[in-house]
């Protein structure tokens, strides 16, 4: 079975790509803690798509999220992040795995845990079930924690030491005009063999809103200069959740 692995699936960025049907995944899985993001997901998900209410990490267990629902949140508090604070459920990656996913299947895994990446690629090293993983894009924001920065180094080495440094793409390295273009350099590189697109699909989900986010950057850029602090950090936080969807509405239920 084909499978995608969206760990830190936020309101759906990755899932998007992931969906269409030229790469032709089986089952995509989105790992999504913060119960402010599961209703945006559950809008875009499809029959082959499973939404896990909880993150992977290192092991089992409750632990606060900070600043829930926007898209810095993480294991690891900091003063740069905004939004609230919650409680969240993890469970240990290897285990999910073990029983989840068989020697068979062909599986891409996206991760981006603001800091929490390290720790699962390990739990994956010592469980041993990374072997099951053709790719993995990671985004390593260790390197926004003083604290934690010098992990990069030390995974990359254990990859490269038991083997797998081959199945480790790094994001930077197929940054595109959009989110959805970024992945989908890193599936055509990694080999996910997508049919050609359409010029109204590239249109679509890659030049019109590699489009908007110039036109939006701009006007950020003045809006800055001439508003007073206070209403240019209301109207930011209401563009991004108009033309990004977040941060997400957290006054509902989502469950």
């Amino acid at each position: 079975m084909k499978v995608f692995l969206d760990v830190g699936a936020h309101v759906g960025e990755t899932l998007k790509p992931a969906l269409d049907p030229r790469y032709r995944f089986e089952k995509i899985v989105c790992f999504e803690p913060v119960e402010a993001c599961w209703a945006s997901l559950e809008k875009q998900a499809d029959e082959r798509v499973e939404i896990c209410r909880f993150g992977l990490w290192k092991e089992t267990t409750r632990r606060a999220i900070y600043g829930a629902g926007s898209l810095g949140a993480s294991l690891f508090d900091s003063r740069d992040q905004s939004g609230s604070t919650a409680i969240v459920e993890l469970r240990r990656g290897g285990e999910w795995f073990k029983d989840h996913i068989s020697e068979a299947d062909e599986v891409y895994l996206k991760l981006n845990c603001e800091g929490s990446e390290c720790d699962i690629i390990d739990e994956l090293l010592d469980s041993d079930e990374i072997r099951k993983i053709k790719s993995i894009l990671v985004d390593f924001d260790v390197r926004k924690i003083p604290s934690t920065a010098h992990r990069e180094a030390e995974v990359r080495e254990r990859l490269e030491n038991a083997g797998y440094s081959r199945v480790l793409r790094l994001k930077e390295r197929y940054k595109g005009p959009t989110h959805t273009a970024t992945i989908e350099n890193w599936l055509h590189d990694a080999g996910a063999r997508p049919a050609h697109s359409s010029a109204w699909w590239k249109w679509r989900y890659m030049w019109f809103p590699a489009l908007v986010r110039k036109v939006v950057a701009v006007g950020k850029s003045v809006a800055r200069r001439l508003l007073p602090q206070s209403v240019y950090e209301r109207l930011r936080v209401l563009v991004q959740r108009i033309v990004y969807g977040y941060p997400p509405d957290t006054g509902g239920d989502h469950n």
